[in-house]
This record gives structure tokens, sequence and C-alpha cells, in this order.
């Protein structure tokens, strides 16, 4: 019992440190050292909309070619789905994969960010683009 009390508090601390939301968080399956995820204020936007703007944005041949500083967008009703590249941003050897596109896009909206219901953005370690997960009327560069 001595044992089982001081480990059950250092996890009960490590799991409260990840599940804050005022923070980036951090995915248990992916590695903290790739990815950033971010929360920001209500959304007004349904989940199911951003589901599927988040479908959209993933099987565009615009996400694949995207060159650096730009921004694309895909959108369905309520939501909006925004990535936006970086000066930094190398599309030859570096552009964005579709399939862990989508896994980082579904953890961050699905899971941290309290079930689809804040504003989400996402960005790989070295911030060669982001992406935000919106209602309609966020514009790139307003507060999130």
């Amino acid at each position: 019992m001595r044992f089982l009390l001081p480990l059950m508090s250092v996890l009960s601390l490590a799991g409260a440190n990840f599940l804050r939301h005022n923070m980036p968080g951090w995915s248990p399956s992916y590695n903290s050292s790739t990815y950033y995820w971010g929360c920001g204020t209500n959304t007004t936007a349904a989940r199911s909309d951003c589901e599927h703007a988040l479908n959209i944005a993933i099987h565009s041949p615009r996400l694949v070619k995207i060159q650096k500083n730009q921004s694309i967008w895909s959108w369905f009703r309520s939501c909006k789905v925004t990535v936006a590249t970086q000066e930094n941003f190398d599309p030859v050897s570096g552009p964005i994969q579709t399939d862990e596109f989508r896994d980082i896009a579904n953890w961050g909206f699905g899971s941290l960010c309290d079930l689809g219901m804040q504003r989400t953005y996402f960005t790989p370690q070295n911030h060669t683009w982001y992406a935000y997960v919106t209602e309609m009327a966020w514009k790139y560069g307003n507060n999130f």
C-alpha cells in the first residue's frame, strides 16, 4: 500500500498536466517532438461539419501541392479548415503527408479540444505550416 499511493500520485500529476486544455497538448500516440496542438476559444461550428471539412482538406490535391507562404481553405456548412505555410516550408523535401495530416487533425480536433467545440490548431515542431479548424467567420491572422 505504501508503494501504491506514491505511484498513483505521480501518475495523476502526469495525467493532469497532459489533460490541461489551456496550453498546447501532446498526444500519447504521437512523438511530442513532432507536433504541437492547441485549443482556442469555443466555436459555433458543428462537429459533423468539421469532420466533413477535414475530409475535404485531406483529399484535396491542393494540400500536397501547396507552396511556401500560401493558404488554402476547405469548408463545409459551419466549419472551415485553413492550412497556411510559412517562409521555411519546403514543398520538395517536406510536403504535407495526407495520412499523417488526417491522423493529427482528427486527434487534435476530436480528442484534445473539448470534442470539437473549440477552435483547434496544429503544427509540426519546425513550424513550417499551420492548420486551423474553426467556424466559417474566422479569418487567418485573427485572434485564435
